[in-house]
């Protein structure tokens, strides 16, 4: 997906069904994602974003699973209500999603980024996803 530059969705209509293409991360080692899926619904009228997981899996094949709610505006996204845990057992004790909106098309790409932390375990990243 050939990402050119931010995009402001405020004079967008509709709903769009955001799921993951693309992804690059670490773990707290600095040793490389196995897995990222991520998807969310975005109510383009109002910003809102429902309906959002996040599924990292881990160099240790550890599974963290994060649900979330969020609103867009203007270029970018932030996603809010972050609760989750990893399939090992333990909680997402802290964390934070954010996104940007991209591309020149009606129904625009995002970029999020995003950063989990459970006790002294934690994942970052990077996530494209496509409507």
């Amino acid at each position: 997906m050939p990402y050119t530059k931010a995009v402001d969705i405020s004079n967008k209509t509709g709903s769009l069904s955001y799921s993951s293409n693309s992804f690059a991360g670490t773990d707290e080692l600095g040793a490389a994602l196995k897995n990222v899926q991520m998807s969310f619904l975005l109510d383009l009228a109002g910003g809102s974003i429902r309906n959002g997981n996040l599924v990292v899996e881990d160099a240790s094949r550890i599974k963290w699973t994060v649900t979330f709610a969020g609103s867009a505006g203007g270029s970018g996204a932030s996603m809010t209500g972050l609760d989750g845990k990893l399939s090992g057992g333990g909680k997402v004790t802290s964390g934070s999603i954010q996104g940007v909106f991209v591309g020149a098309s009606a129904k625009p790409d995002m970029i999020a980024a995003f950063n989990l932390q459970a006790g002294t375990n934690k994942v970052e990243g990077l996530v494209g996803l496509s409507p």
